[in-house]
């Protein structure tokens, strides 16, 4: 009896060993925390994993490449997922958030949630602080994920407000002016017939000159080209000066995958009844 016992147990610790083999919580490709902060920070993901369900993933690395075809990689067997990716050549980070099952539709962390977490994480962040803001952002993930604020992807925020504000029409001041002064302009057949005058006696004067030159000019002897010059085209060729060649290349199919944009941070990839993720927000630091 103790010995079936003893073998049921080990079974189910090797199953639950195998069931969290494939969870990870810190990805430091950038070398951001020391070995005790990654321990503190591991240890964090791993108790909010065991009371919410919710997985907290961080990743960094100098260059982050599509992350929403990765997001199903990283959250295993997980349902729910945020994820803090840290890109340090392009000094920003991003928040993801990802449902196995149902996508966007069960995501419940919201607009104004998700720009708590960023503006939360920013300073630490800005500062060097890499391990504290990797903590913070396993708590605030939590709390946004525990709470019962529902997410609404059609609202850019929460505490989102438009006023419109009364603008008076302009109305053009009247004034008065008691003076009006009268202007005639002067007139008289003087200041017409002089210039005219001047002007046709100085054309008179140019039509001379140029009909004396003309009578001036001797002309020369032309010479007889039709005589002494003869053209016989004996050879004709064409020759391509350019030549033009258009190629069409159709394009593959591109990969399906799901998409869309959203406000806040920028809301990108999309959810469906076999899950999905989207990028939640940014901020550089």
């Amino acid at each position: 009896m103790r010995r079936s016992l003893l073998i049921w147990l080990c079974v189910c610790l090797l199953t639950v060993s195998a069931f969290a083999a494939d969870l990870g919580y810190v990805y430091d490709d950038a070398d951001l925390y020391t070995d005790e902060e990654e321990t503190k920070i591991i240890a964090a993901a791993e108790a909010v994993y065991s009371e919410s369900g919710l997985l907290c993933v961080i990743v960094t690395d100098n260059g982050i490449g599509d992350m929403l075809d990765m997001l199903p990689t990283y959250a295993g067997s997980a349902v729910d997922m945020a994820l803090l990716t840290i890109d340090m050549s392009a000094r920003q980070f991003d928040l993801y958030q990802y449902n196995a099952v149902k996508g966007e539709g069960a995501f419940r962390i919201s607009s104004s949630e998700t720009d708590t977490i960023l503006d939360g994480i920013l300073p630490d962040m800005a500062d060097g602080n890499y391990a504290d803001a990797a903590l913070l952002f396993v708590q605030l993930a939590e709390e946004s994920f525990t709470n019962t604020e529902a997410f609404d992807p059609a609202v850019p925020g929460d505490g989102y407000e438009y006023n419109e504000y009364y603008t008076p029409e302009y109305m053009a001041p009247e004034h008065d002016y008691p003076y009006v002064t009268e202007y005639e302009p002067a007139f008289s057949i003087g200041t017409v017939l002089f210039p005219l005058l001047v002007g046709l006696f100085a054309g008179g004067i140019a039509v001379l000159c140029v009909w004396g030159s003309y009578k001036k000019k001797v002309h020369g002897a032309t010479y007889p080209l039709g005589q002494y010059a003869k053209l016989d085209l004996i050879d004709a060729k064409d020759t391509f000066i350019t030549k033009n060649v258009v190629v069409t290349r159709i394009a593959d199919d591109p990969p399906h995958h799901h998409g869309g944009s959203r406000g806040g941070g920028g809301f990108h990839g999309g959810g469906g009844s076999r899950g999905g993720g989207a990028r939640m927000g940014g901020r550089s630091f």
